[in-house]
């Protein structure tokens, strides 16, 4: 049996930690080590940590001196780790008991890092959506569009993945201008077999700070400036990769959309440009027309998107 790693960085938590560390402690696999980085709690984290940790000798405490965030707490807890698999965790998700046996399985078939599907629950634990890949409209996404369709977004979360030992030393440091795991499952494209499984084995749940195309407060153009930016420096991050130069004319093209759209919003001119980048976004990119749409009606029409929008999420509720 090859040795797991969970990774688990806490920040005030308390919330949820409980639920999690029960669901991801009785995993039916279990030669596991549970590498936990409390990035500096000043709730009731601390002390349910050590609680646990007292009664289970698997877990790993580290403390923080001072917040340093997510994406260098995960680094942290990585390097920190000695499984042959390693596994990224939330605080506040829950998993099934069969989740880590399932996805070693799978990585042991031959790939290099697996992500699996998820359930999505909100706040007090109801059921949005039985499967979040189709929430996200990456349920059918072939492996060999992958890096490109990780060039506009990314396609699950830190959660939801376990890859080999061997990939560290490719997705450490994580950049700052970048969240780990769009970081991860980006560099895994361009070097490594990735792999997937179609079953929901956990449930992710969503609020403000995690939410990935749940925005239903409308957002102010200096928000949504601000968001493009972001998207803008990920983007070029991404095209200082030695390896991505063969899909140069896909990086031209995101950088004309977003500066196009960020040029619109500053000073609504220039809107029939605007609509001819979008255009050629989805010409390349024709996955992406919900996304394209919804930016569309935002930024033109921003009170039928909030009605939309909200229509949306009822139906999602529906399940």
């Amino acid at each position: 049996m090859s040795k797991v790693s969970i990774i688990l960085p806490t920040y005030n938590g308390s919330q949820y930690l409980t639920s999690l560390l029960d669901s991801i402690l009785l995993q039916t696999y279990t030669d596991i080590e549970y590498i936990i980085i409390d990035d500096n709690s000043t709730d009731d984290t601390v002390q349910i940590l050590k609680r646990y940790a007292k009664k289970d000798l698997r877990i790993k405490l580290y403390f923080n001196p001072l917040n340093l965030g997510v994406n260098k707490s995960f680094e942290k807890g990585i390097t920190l780790s000695s499984g042959n698999y390693i596994f990224l965790c939330d605080q506040d998700d829950l998993w099934d008991k069969t989740k880590v046996e399932k996805m070693v399985h799978k990585i042991e078939s031959g790939d290099d890092l697996v992500y699996c599907d998820l359930r999505v629950i909100d706040l007090n634990g109801k059921l949005i959506a039985k499967s979040f890949q189709s929430l996200i409209s990456t349920n059918n996404l072939q492996s060999k569009n992958l890096t490109r369709h990780l060039l506009f977004r990314n396609v699950t979360n830190g959660c939801s993945m376990c890859f080999k030992r061997k990939m560290i030393d490719d997705i450490i440091p994580f950049p700052e201008d970048v969240i780990y795991d769009w970081w991860l499952m980006f560099k895994a494209s361009l070097k490594y077999k990735i792999g997937k499984l179609d079953e929901a084995l956990m449930s992710y749940r969503i609020h403000d700070d995690n939410a990935i195309g749940f925005h239903a407060i409308k957002k102010d153009d200096k928000c949504k400036m601000d968001n493009i930016q972001k998207h803008l420096n990920c983007l070029t991050l991404f095209s200082e990769q030695e390896i991505i130069l063969k899909d140069r004319k896909y990086i031209d093209i995101l950088f004309r959309f977003f500066q196009s759209r960020i040029h619109f919003i500053k000073h609504r001119t220039n809107i029939i440009k605007y609509y001819f980048d979008s255009v050629v976004l989805l010409r390349y990119f024709p996955r992406l027309y919900k996304y394209i749409f919804k930016n569309i009606i935002e930024d033109t029409l921003p009170k039928l998107y909030a009605i939309l929008i909200k229509i949306w999420l009822k139906q999602k509720m529906r399940v």
